[in-house]
């Protein structure tokens, strides 16, 4: 509800991953979208990897998760709004 939101995810084993996350501003549920699948609603992915034509690569969003866990800060971004 604030600029910054916070979130813990438990039980993922050690590996690499990627995180996607979005603003759900009209509370549908899924990502808005318009003309050719642009988002409407802000978005963000892990390593703060940015879109260019479509969603970045695994290897470019892709982060590291050890035994001890790890954290990531996400940039919510928009292209509609």
């Amino acid at each position: 509800s604030g600029a910054i939101t916070r979130t813990n995810l438990q039980g993922l084993a050690p590996g690499r991953y990627v995180i996607a996350v979005f603003q759900d501003l009209d509370g549908h549920g899924t990502l808005g979208t318009g003309a050719f699948g642009i988002p409407k609603e802000p978005f963000g992915f892990s390593n703060d990897a940015r879109v260019r034509f479509g969603p970045p690569s695994f290897d470019t969003a892709s982060i590291t998760v050890g035994a001890s866990g790890g954290a990531q800060r996400i940039t919510l971004r928009s292209i509609m709004r």
